[in-house]
């Protein structure tokens, strides 16, 4: 069963609501990092193996872009692996999310270095766990 890690931007409500549906879920503020940096979530996430679920899409695009290209410039062979970011409007109502983890889940068994967005009326999309530039 996957581990998510709320954002401090996600409401304290959607905690249970994942509980409920059998996920184990940590927050940012369960664990004093209510106004930690988005980088710090993430790498916090990643060190743990929680799976990301934010509201911030400008932002974690941002950092997951720069986690897959990076390696390239340090001459890294692969970036370290996250376990996943999970991007939701603000408006959505936990039990919904609870609905579209649970679909997304049984569509993508790994969601390791990968962004998933969703959209009300259109459902998932992703982005890839790979990055086309080579330096």
């Amino acid at each position: 069963m996957a581990t998510f890690f709320l954002d401090h931007n996600v409401s304290y409500g959607w905690r249970f609501t994942l509980e409920q549906a059998g996920y184990v879920v940590f927050t940012a503020r369960d664990r004093h990092l209510a106004n930690a940096e988005d980088y710090d979530i993430l790498g916090i996430a990643a060190t743990e193996g929680w799976t990301v679920i934010t509201h911030n899409a400008k932002d974690f695009r941002l950092l997951h872009g720069a986690w897959l290209s990076w390696h390239n410039l340090w001459a890294v062979s692969s970036p370290r692996s996250h376990a996943g970011i999970l991007i939701f409007p603000h408006a959505l109502r936990p039990l919904r999310a609870a609905t579209a983890v649970d679909e997304l889940l049984t569509i993508e068994s790994n969601l390791a270095n990968r962004l998933f967005v969703w959209h009300s009326n259109e459902g998932w999309s992703a982005r890839p766990s790979t990055t086309a530039w080579l330096p």
